[in-house]
């Protein structure tokens, strides 16, 4: 199951030499337009694929799943809150904006059996595998 998971682009709050170098030479898309990357687990069960990821402060309607040509997208926005007075930060760590993960599967999953829910900040998609075919014997006449 190679190239599962794409990254487009990552960022992180200490940026190391290569996330660097992978955040200039990324593939970019065209269309995507990504401020930050939510963290992201991906677990394979024998009926198909769990993913969770954690989205604290954003409702079910922040976000976006797709699916087309084996391709899972996840995208959503954080806005920075509206306040009334011009706030001064001393210290602004949490990521606001636009986020973008994309997840590729091959043709062993069923598309229309995805289901995703959203509960206490965490968005969880099953992405059921197809079952597979066993071989008939066909009784002879």
């Amino acid at each position: 199951m190679t190239n599962l998971l794409t990254r487009m682009p990552t960022r992180t709050r200490r940026p190391s030499r290569s996330n660097l170098f992978d955040e200039f030479m990324s593939p970019s898309t065209g269309t995507e337009s990504t401020v930050w990357s939510p963290a992201l687990d991906l677990a394979e069960t024998s009926r198909g694929f769990e993913i969770a990821i954690d989205l604290p402060g954003l409702s079910r309607e922040d976000v976006t799943i797709t699916y087309e040509d084996g391709n899972l997208k996840i995208s959503g926005e954080r806005a920075l809150p509206q306040q009334e007075t011009d706030p001064q930060y001393h210290r602004l760590e949490r990521w606001q904006g636009r986020f973008f993960r994309r997840l590729r599967f091959g043709d062993g999953i069923n598309p229309d059996g995805i289901e995703a829910r959203f509960q206490d900040g965490v968005l969880q998609v099953h992405v059921p595998k197809v079952k597979e075919r066993q071989p008939r014997r066909i009784k002879i006449k």
